[in-house]
């Protein structure tokens, strides 16, 4: 039962019980918890959780079955959600960084949305900056990848009330920065720019996308290497596969012509050569990358933030993997954001114990998955006896690690054993 004692521990100590209580009531909000407990331990194949339930709970009862947790999904309203998300937003009042809102500080996430597929992801972007007003969020930066870098969505974050701020990636080609890019370029390896990872930055303020701002300049001498040797490989593969060939159509002359210079005769046979003037022009910009601001952190905080993937994509990789989201298995809509919702829950858990099990871990040099904390957990066997007593096996030193890396103790755990009587099933058993 070690799984189930650590995740309801998490939600109810992060006052995420609390809030589903005041939101759906007792009776569903016990319910999305036994969801999210099965959903972090075992992820998202519902259909065992009656067994989970018997075996890996007090309850000691099937007090959920897949057919329940189907139409526990279907009854959670969007309303509901919302006053969740408003609650639990209203408790992360530091800097969020957007990707599913997700707190800086305690690397919790606090509020996501979904789309369609077939919806490009630059269209997202009006939708998202309306949730802010809607939950009360205010010191929001979205950090937002090259696929968003328009005049459009610029203007549509400046004009968003309360006004984000944002780090919007621009690739370097693009007009807008390759003036900036021409401007560092002769002295933005001077060791006053070298920054943290041996990368080199300046700051440009001007007006960049139509709106003020200030474009971070970066150059990798390792990132251009790299993209180099790409090149030089892509070539090489361009050259090989042309001297395989006696002939060529015009057609596929100009498909090798972005670095190699083909002739090519009337009766099609052809010479090539490389091209040292496109040759050059290809690799004169890699290596450097830019990231747009409309606020004043520093050319080093900027990198910093944008490079944070333990905290901003790894909740993603977490939803999807952790919990076990790729697929969703269900076929009606009400159900999928039910399912997504409670999918949530369990990652805000599961994001908790990633947060304060791995450093600790790490610290004694070992190294261990959310997965394996609740793995190692559930080897905690609870014993009913004869006699009504409820015997407990002792737990492990990594046991014992996991409980102090998240504040409790072997007896918080005997503790939770050693409950009276087992809660009252859902309804949603019947």
């Amino acid at each position: 039962m070690g799984s189930a004692f650590l995740v309801t521990g998490m939600l109810a100590g992060l006052g995420v019980a609390g809030i589903l209580e005041d939101a759906l009531g007792a009776e569903r909000a016990g319910a999305v918890l036994d969801v999210a407990c099965y959903m972090a331990r075992r992820g998202n194949v519902i259909e065992g959780i009656a067994d989970w339930c018997e075996t890996s709970t007090l309850k000691g009862t099937p007090t959920l079955t897949g057919q329940c947790a189907s139409r526990l999904f279907a009854s959670v309203t969007h309303a509901e959600k919302m006053t969740f998300f408003r609650a639990w937003a209203a408790l992360h009042k530091g800097p969020a960084y957007l990707g599913c809102y997700l707190d800086q500080a305690t690397a919790l996430p606090v509020f996501y949305v979904t789309y369609p597929g077939s919806i490009a992801h630059k269209s997202h972007l009006p939708s998202m900056t309306a949730f802010n007003e809607d939950l009360g969020v205010k010191d929001v930066t979205f950090v937002l990848d090259r696929g968003f870098a328009s005049t459009a969505n610029v203007a549509c974050l400046r004009d968003s009330r309360p006004r984000p701020h944002y780090i919007l990636a621009v690739v370097s080609r693009l007009k807008t920065a390759r003036t900036a890019v021409e401007r560092v370029r002769a002295g933005i390896t001077e060791m006053g720019n070298r920054l943290a990872g041996g990368v080199y930055g300046q700051a440009v303020k001007g007006r960049f996308l139509d709106a003020p701002g200030t474009l971070h300049v970066y150059f990798s001498p390792a990132l251009c290497e790299e993209r180099r040797d790409e090149l030089a490989r892509k070539i090489d593969r361009e050259a090989e596969q042309l001297g395989l060939l006696d002939q060529l159509t015009e057609q596929q002359a100009k498909r090798h012509s972005a670095h190699l210079k083909v002739n090519l005769a009337e009766d099609g046979s052809f010479t090539f050569e490389p091209d040292a003037v496109k040759i050059a022009a290809a690799a004169r910009d890699t290596g450097f990358f830019c990231l747009l601001t409309d606020t004043g952190p520093t050319t080093a905080e900027v990198l910093e933030v944008y490079r944070r993937p333990d905290v901003i994509e790894k909740a993603f990789d977490d939803l999807k993997n952790c919990v076990d989201m790729k697929r969703l298995r269900t076929h009606r809509d009400e159900t999928t954001g039910g399912k997504l919702f409670c999918a949530f829950i369990a990652l805000i858990a599961c994001s908790r114990i990633q947060a304060r099990v791995g450093p600790a871990l790490k610290k004694s040099k070992q190294s261990i998955s959310t997965r394996g904390v609740l793995t190692e957990m559930d080897k905690i066997k609870v014993i009913d006896a004869p006699s009504g007593r409820r015997l407990i096996n002792p737990a492990t030193k990594t046991q014992r690690q996991i409980l102090e890396a998240l504040s409790l103790t072997e007896a918080d755990l005997k503790s939770y054993a050693a409950g009276d009587r087992p809660p009252t099933p859902h309804v949603y058993a019947k």
